[in-house]
């Protein structure tokens, strides 16, 4: 086992929740840095095995962030008849401010994306049919997360692989930089489709995925790498969650044939209706407040909201006056019975 240290605890440098505090910290007399503070306390404690010691620096982590802002996911790939299709369910302990916009690149590709006002995050398809979608392993976000937090610049990444013509060069932009955009990430185009898993303590894997042997799903946990997002001995119960509503929605898409019934399917309640274990969620803590579905080769972007869940801010069109979109937005709004 690998003895901890500053260095590979990540200590010596900035977090996914900003940069660690400099100067006084509560509670402790003097100047020391506060990443010194905790590495010596556990180091005094006898913890020296680096994998306990991260869990546990994450558990402290989490705990002094008040009021964080939640994000858990389902996103989907796969194909009905023979068309290539990305989806996504999103779940938050906020309501979330959505727009979704439509722009020029200056080689003329047009894009349309989501995006969520209080994060910045951002994911969508261009008019060469190249789509990508997220779910994160790093569930929890700052308050302020433009300031703080990771969601934003993700969502730049993301942006600019939306420019690219293949999803193979979409690949590469979101791979260019570690650690990359960190979860779980689907990239398609009417050719092909790819899954990346990424952490900022595991490196990139790259598989490419074959549609016809049914719909590859993910959520909060890893898929390549166990211990990433919720695992079994750092998060039990929500690893239970997130291998159930992985499970479930796989059995749900299984012989849709048609991609504008792909986020129908995957709004299940087959447990309580306060169950963390449902695909629909609608727990004191989590609550799905949107979808997303994209048919690639036919160029449709289909938005699905649930209203009260989410704020909802229509499409904001950049593109010049007499434009012809090639991209066909289509937006529902859900009704809960």
């Amino acid at each position: 086992m690998p003895k901890a240290n500053k260095s590979n605890l990540m200590l010596d440098r900035s977090t996914s929740h900003g940069g660690w505090p400099s100067g006084p910290s509560r509670g402790w007399s003097g100047d020391k840095h506060v990443s010194d503070i905790i590495y010596d306390y556990l180091m005094d404690m006898g913890l020296i095995e680096e994998s306990l010691l991260r869990r546990t620096i994450q558990e402290i982590i989490l705990g002094t962030y008040k009021n964080n802002l939640m994000n858990e996911c389902i996103v989907v790939a796969g194909q009905t008849g023979n068309q290539h299709v990305l989806s996504k369910t999103r779940d938050r302990n906020y309501r979330p401010i959505i727009k979704i916009v439509r722009e020029l690149t200056p080689d003329n590709t047009e894009l349309v994306y989501m995006v969520d006002s209080k994060t910045g995050f951002l994911e969508g398809m261009n008019s060469h049919g190249v789509g990508i979608l997220n779910s994160t392993l790093m569930v929890y976000e700052d308050e302020n997360p433009e300031q703080a937090g990771t969601q934003s610049s993700y969502g730049e990444i993301i942006k600019k692989a939306l420019e690219e013509k293949t999803s193979e060069s979409a690949l590469k932009i979101i791979n260019g930089k570690a650690p990359g955009v960190e979860g779980h990430t689907f990239v398609g185009c009417p050719k092909d489709l790819y899954s990346i898993e990424c952490t900022s303590s595991h490196p990139a894997v790259v598989e490419k995925l074959d549609p016809t042997t049914g719909w590859d799903v993910r959520t909060n946990h890893g898929h390549t790498y166990s211990d990433a997002g919720y695992n079994k001995e750092y998060k039990p119960i929500d690893y239970e969650s997130s291998v159930i509503r992985k499970s479930t929605a796989e059995k749900c898409l299984s012989g849709i044939d048609d991609y504008s019934n792909v986020a129908r399917a995957m709004l299940s309640r087959k447990h309580s209706i306060d169950s963390n274990n449902n695909t629909l969620r609608r727990t004191g803590n989590l609550r799905t407040t949107s979808q997303v579905t994209m048919n690639l080769p036919k160029k449709e972007f289909l938005f699905y909201l649930f209203p009260g869940e989410c704020i909802y801010k229509g499409v904001v069109d950049k593109t010049p006056s007499g434009y012809q979109p090639r991209i066909k937005i289509r937006t529902f709004k859900w009704k809960e019975g």
